[in-house]
Order: structure tokens, then sequence, then C-alpha cells
């Protein structure tokens, strides 16, 4: 009987030194599956933080563009005043040929 204890003895220990292993192994593919999660919560700061970046660029550009439009916009309605007064002028001269044409025809008609 002894040597079937002797053998119980040894399995139980080479079950324990199994049971270790396996804790072991466990253990060790937690810590793996930790590392991994760890990295993808990096991985997808990273994207979240380029992602704020680009917002922020398309931002700016919205705004470089909007100050573009309106330093156009400006512009045009510089131009458009400066017409404005061009064509008043231009009116202004033309009604003063007008009179001067109509004085010179009725000086003419007075002189005949």
């Amino acid at each position: 009987m002894e040597k079937v204890d002797k053998i119980d003895l040894q399995v139980s220990e080479i079950n324990l030194n199994l049971l270790e292993k396996i804790d072991q192994i466990d253990l060790q593919e937690m810590e793996r599956k930790k590392v991994l999660v760890l990295k993808g919560n990096q991985v997808s700061e990273i994207n979240l933080n380029l992602l704020e970046k680009i917002d922020q660029i398309d931002l700016q550009e919205m705004e470089r563009k909007k100050v573009l439009v309106l330093k156009g916009n400006q512009v045009l309605q510089k131009k458009k005043r400066q017409n404005q007064l061009v064509l008043q002028t231009t009116q202004s001269i033309l009604e003063k040929n007008r009179q001067k044409i109509f004085l010179l025809v009725m000086k003419k008609k007075l002189w005949i």
C-alpha cells in the first residue's frame, strides 16, 4: 500500500504542478490581454486626437475661407460704390452737355 500511496502522492504533486502551470499560463494570458486592451485604448485615443485635430483644421480652413469671402464681398461693395459714383458723374456730365447743347441750339435759333 505504501507504493500506491507514493504514486498517489506523486500524481497529486504532478497535478498540483500542472495546476500551478495552468494558473501561470492563465495569468500570462490575462496580462497579454490586458496589454492588448491598453494598446487598443491607446490607438483609440490617438485616433480620437487625430480626428479632433482634423476637425480643428477643418474649422480653421472654413474660417479662413469665410474671411476670404467677406474680404471679397468688401472689395465688390467698394467697386459697386465706385461704379455708382462713376455712373452718377457720367450722368451729371451728360446732363450738363445736354443743357449746353440745348443752350447752343437756342442761341443759334436766336441768331437766325
